[in-house]
């Protein structure tokens, strides 16, 4: 054999990820998504939770839409999207959107309630002063099914015309109501109304939702 057709050269990305994934670990996210939505059937090739996380890596630090998922991840050395050799061959957009309606299903609200203590636990934050405003999730389109009815007993926020903050009154909306903290502005809670729905009404809800995440209502909202 000669020297030449002795070796392949295969080149793998790796960019941020290490530093993502360090942080990552230190909050503990794929212990919470597993306990979330846990790979309960034997059928699934790639765990809900390492679905998952390809898509919050990917929102990180390049924020791709979910059709060019897959041919975003090919690239990558699998170990630093947290999937074994084979993942990426089986990580696709049909997987990713039945994973999503899995996520949608699940207990979010604990999800989220875990996940942000944790972050205040692990990076020691304080949370005297939290920081809340809202925003509007502006959508186009001509068709948007669901919203309005209840899922799992749950109320879905429903896309309506309301005062849009990017000026786009012609089109849908939803409300994104958002709290971070003061300290390094960490997101501590949120919320999704439907999308007619006055900023003032937010504010009570917001603020019995923090009393109960806090723990206590001295701080300043």
């Amino acid at each position: 054999m000669s020297e030449e057709k002795r070796f392949e050269l295969e080149s793998e990305t790796i960019g941020a990820l290490p530093i993502i994934n360090w942080f990552l670990s230190r909050i503990g996210i794929a212990e919470h998504l597993e306990h979330a939505i846990p790979r309960d059937d034997v059928r699934l090739r790639l765990a809900p939770a390492d679905v998952i996380g390809v898509v919050l890596r990917n929102i990180i630090v390049s924020h791709r839409p979910l059709y060019a998922l897959g041919e975003w991840a090919g690239p990558f050395d699998p170990s630093v999207l947290g999937l074994g050799p084979d993942g990426i061959a089986a990580f696709n957009d049909d997987r990713v959107g039945r994973t999503l309606d899995r996520l949608f299903d699940a207990d979010r609200a604990t999800l989220i309630t875990q996940t942000v203590l944790g972050v205040v636990r692990e990076f020691d934050l304080l949370l005297e002063q939290l920081h809340n405003d809202s925003t509007t999730i502006t959508l186009t389109g001509t068709h948007y099914p669901g919203g309005g009815e209840n899922r799992g007993g749950r109320a879905v926020a429903k896309p309506a015309h309301g005062h849009n903050k990017d000026f786009r009154p012609d089109l849908l909306q939803l409300l994104f109501v958002l709290t971070i903290s003061a300290d390094g502005a960490v997101p501590i809670a949120y919320r999704v109304e439907d999308g007619n729905t006055p900023d003032d009404i937010t504010h009570i809800p917001t603020w019995d939702e923090l009393r109960a995440l806090v723990g206590h209502s001295n701080f300043i909202y």
